[in-house]
């Protein structure tokens, strides 16, 4: 693993840590605790195991992955595991995951290094996907993360995926989202606040080294490379959205899918101009 790949791994452990010293402060259940750090160690493991495959995968097979991502996210919102009129989730024994908050970070960071058709026609089938579950958190994060590598890339093709993104978002802005907030998944931030200085804390602790790796691998070591600032682009969208409604609070509230969503990253960043196939 690279010494930046190093880097990400760690701010997941101590964002990973963060989060499970508030849930113990703030009185959370002990077994939230336990899930949260074995989902760490699984999805790290994950990326260790699958970065030298996937290191070595060609554009296609990469494409073919994504693909098949946008696929299982779609089949999660047609016939997934629904809650209060919304499905979102697949069910992995007693536990809910959602693959949208898995794999939407990885193939957008992956979007930011390849930009062809298959990768193109992946995120089209997410973000309707997305826009009809709906979920105006990943809808907010696929146009975020779309708009930057249009932005970098000024690919027309690019430029056709952010305006889909923007419909989808625009599409989940406009209907209903019945979904209730749960404790220590939702409203973090706020209940954080509302405990203590200690509590508030060890969130912010928690979300600025969150977001620290992508901004130190752009600026120490891959300037030219668009990865690594999608990538602080997507947490940054996910913790705003944390915010400002009932979308789970990645690594510091209780869940899996966001911390695994994050340690598959890993396989993403940091990008290289080498890696960037502009097929077109």
């Amino acid at each position: 693993m690279t010494s930046d790949r190093f880097r990400i791994a760690s701010a997941a452990v101590l964002a990973t840590a963060c989060g499970c010293a508030y849930l113990f402060f703030a009185g959370a259940p002990g077994v939230y605790l336990a899930v949260n750090g074995v989902s760490l160690l699984i999805g790290l493991s994950l990326a260790g195991m699958l970065s030298g495959p996937l290191d070595r995968a060609g554009p296609l097979n990469w494409g073919l992955l994504q693909l098949s991502a946008g696929f299982l996210i779609l089949f999660a919102s047609l016939l997934g595991v629904g809650l209060d009129g919304v499905s979102r989730w697949l069910a992995l024994g007693p536990i809910l995951l959602q693959p949208g908050l898995i794999l939407i970070p990885l193939m957008l960071v992956r979007y930011a290094n390849q930009q062809d058709r298959l990768t193109q026609i992946a995120l089209l089938i997410t973000i309707t996907a997305v826009a009809l579950q709906p979920d105006r958190s990943l809808s907010a994060v696929l146009f975020v993360g779309s708009v930057c590598v249009a932005l970098s890339t000024r690919d027309r093709n690019g430029w056709l995926v952010a305006i889909a993104a923007a419909l989808g978002l625009l599409t989940s802005l406009l209907q209903v989202d019945s979904l209730a907030g749960v404790g220590f998944v939702e409203g973090v931030y706020r209940d954080a606040f509302q405990s203590g200085r200690l509590t508030a804390g060890l969130v912010l602790a928690g979300t600025m080294v969150m977001l620290l790796p992508g901004l130190i691998a752009w600026a120490r070591h891959h300037t030219h490379s668009l990865a690594p600032r999608v990538f602080g682009a997507v947490w940054l969208t996910l913790v705003c959205s944390a915010w400002a409604g009932n979308y789970p609070t990645p690594l510091l509230g209780y869940g899996s899918s966001a911390i695994l969503g994050y340690a598959l990253c890993l396989l993403a960043i940091p990008g290289r101009t080498s890696d960037q196939t502009n097929a077109r």
